[in-house]
C-alpha cells in the first residue's frame, strides 16, 4: 500500500521468490515483461511490516501472475512477427523501463524485468511511487532521465552501500548497464 514502508529484510523476503520464478522462465527464453506489485500475490502469513529480520515462513507463499503478454511476445517473436516490423507491447508505465517506453533504447528481455524489480523494491523500502509522471510521456522520461535514478536513497531512504548500489544497476537506463536477469540481480546481497 502506498505510504507503508517495508524492512529490506521483508522486501526481499516477497521479492526473492519473484527473482527466482523470474530466473526459471528467463531459462525458457520467456520474460514477463509487466512486473508489478498487482501481480505479485502473497499467500498465507505474511510476517509483521515492522519485523526487523521476517522469520522464515513456510506459511508464506510467494506467486508471480500474469504471464500472459510473455506469452504474447513470444510466441510473436517464434512466428517471425518482430523481424517484419510488427510490435506486441503491453506493460504497466508506472513499472516501465526505458526500452519499454522506446524501442531506440534497445530491445525488452530479462534485463526488463529486473528495472521493475528494482522499481518496486524502492517502493515498498520508501512508501512512495519511483517513478515521477501523470502520463505515458512524463513517465517515459522519468524512466529515461540519468540524473534522477528511483533508488532508495533518492526516495528518501537511508540504505546501506551496497543495497543502494545493487538497486542503482538494476534501474540503470542502459539495458547493458543493469544486471541481465533477475536471478543476477537477487543474488546481490
Amino acid at each position: 500500500a502506498p505510504g507503508q514502508q517495508w524492512t529490506v529484510p521483508m522486501t526481499m523476503a516477497i521479492l526473492e521468490p519473484v527473482a527466482q520464478g523470474l530466473d526459471l522462465a528467463r531459462r525458457r527464453s520467456i520474460a514477463h515483461r509487466d512486473i508489478k506489485p498487482a501481480n505479485i500475490f502473497i499467500v498465507g502469513h505474511l510476517p509483521s511490516w515492522s519485523d526487523p529480520q521476517p522469520p522464515p515462513s513456510s506459511e508464506m507463499h510467494v506467486k508471480l501472475l500474469d504471464f500472459g503478454i510473455a506469452k504474447v511476445v513470444q510466441s510473436a517473436a517464434d512466428q517471425g512477427f518482430t523481424k517484419t516490423g510488427g510490435q506486441v507491447s503491453s506493460f504497466t508505465p508506472a513499472y516501465g523501463a526505458p526500452e519499454q517506453f522506446s524501442r531506440a533504447r534497445g530491445a525488452t528481455g530479462p534485463w526488463t524485468d529486473v528495472y521493475a524489480l528494482g522499481l518496486i523494491f524502492s517502493e515498498l523500502v520508501s512508501g512512495k511511487v519511483p517513478l515521477e509522471g501523470d502520463d505515458f510521456i512524463q513517465l517515459g522520461m522519468s524512466t529515461a532521465d540519468e540524473t534522477k535514478r528511483p533508488t532508495p536513497r533518492a526516495l528518501g531512504i537511508d540504505v546501506g552501500d551496497a543495497i543502494e548500489a545493487v538497486v542503482r544497476k538494476a534501474v540503470a537506463v542502459k539495458t547493458t548497464d543493469r544486471y541481465q536477469s533477475a536471478g543476477e540481480f537477487a543474488s546481490r546481497r
